[in-house]
């Protein structure tokens, strides 16, 4: 790699700038009638963004078709990935409620209860969420597990002061007027148990089963 001296670059660049201008003039029709294969796994809105891209690829040839898809598809699991970290912050601070800290275990168990949420059935497996899991989406946000001593043994699990600039910076801010229990629990006002492990805010709440509530439904301002 050589550095680059901007006293020189455009009399350096001419000949590629040439090259690549007349480059476009002659395939700017065969590029405009193309319809490229697009990866299947690309949704609708992805596949428009990229057919354009990848029909200059093709043009191209060589190997700037196979790389283009290439980068179409990592991009993709890329953003998948992104979308699932995020949607994970939103759950565990629903999870963490009030409690400062809570054992990889217990988040565990609440989040694979959650209806409609991917945790469950996660990754390729389809599987529910594993603590490894858990913690490589967690990694970008430069968040990891932390362990302490509870009742005689080592705990470990997450910090909740770990979390907060995180959620503030990636999620929207939570205004509630009630937070209710939608399992086999009774509550008298803002107030919620989930699964019998933890409590959020104070109020009336009482076990009706043994069963538990492992999901809040949110109502009021939000």
């Amino acid at each position: 790699v050589e550095r680059i001296r901007h006293d020189r670059m455009m009399v350096e660049m001419d000949p590629l700038a040439r090259r690549l201008a007349r480059w476009a003039a002659d395939t700017r029709d065969e590029i405009a009638s193309s319809d490229p294969d697009v990866p299947d796994e690309l949704d609708d809105r992805a596949a428009d963004n990229w057919r354009p891209l990848l029909a200059v690829a093709d043009a191209g040839g060589s190997w700037w078709p196979h790389k283009a898809r290439e980068a179409a598809s990592s991009t993709l699991a890329r953003r998948e990935e992104q979308d699932h970290a995020v949607a994970l912050l939103d759950d565990l601070r629903t999870v963490f409620g009030q409690q400062e800290r809570l054992p990889s275990k217990q988040i565990l168990v609440a989040l694979h209860a959650m209806e409609d949420r991917p945790w469950s059935e996660y990754g390729k497996k389809q599987e529910p969420i594993t603590p490894h899991q858990l913690a490589a989406l967690l990694r970008p946000f430069d968040i990891t597990p932390k362990k302490w001593r509870e009742g005689g043994q080592t705990v470990r699990g997450y910090i909740r002061a770990d979390f907060t600039d995180t959620w503030d910076r990636w999620l929207k801010p939570l205004i509630y007027k009630h937070l209710v229990c939608v399992g086999r629990w009774r509550t008298g006002g803002i107030s919620v148990a989930c699964g019998g492990l933890w409590r959020v805010a104070g109020g009336g709440v009482s076990r009706s089963s043994t069963r538990g509530c492992m999901h809040l439904k949110k109502t009021g301002d939000h």
